[in-house]
């Protein structure tokens, strides 16, 4: 059977990121297909297996909205706060169609 992911995985990530995906989804209203291509574009070529893995040490939901939103994004910051560094709010980077992910 072929991965869905284009990173390696092991049950530990595999369910680490089947969480991300699913947040992916509620939270930004993706389907599952898209939430994989855009976990796949940014971990591609990953080896993630092993329980010490560095992507560990931030949550799914981290990673949700980091994958969603990008990374240059500052989704974490208030929106107050954000606005001083960039002009718009933060929108997905991940619409379909878009291809300039980073």
């Amino acid at each position: 059977m072929e991965s869905m992911w284009d990173f390696t995985t092991d049950t530990q990530s595999k369910k680490f990121v089947e969480e991300i995906i699913d947040l992916i989804c509620s939270r930004f209203e993706a389907t599952p297909d898209q939430a994989i291509a855009s976990i796949n574009k940014t971990w591609r070529h990953m080896d993630f297996r092993g329980e010490g893995h560095i992507y560990y040490h931030e949550s799914p939901g981290y990673w949700a909205n980091t994958h969603w939103l990008g990374k240059d994004s500052q989704w974490w910051l208030p929106k107050h706060e954000r606005d001083e560094f960039q002009e718009e709010s933060v929108e997905p980077k991940n619409r379909l169609g878009d291809t300039d992910r980073r």
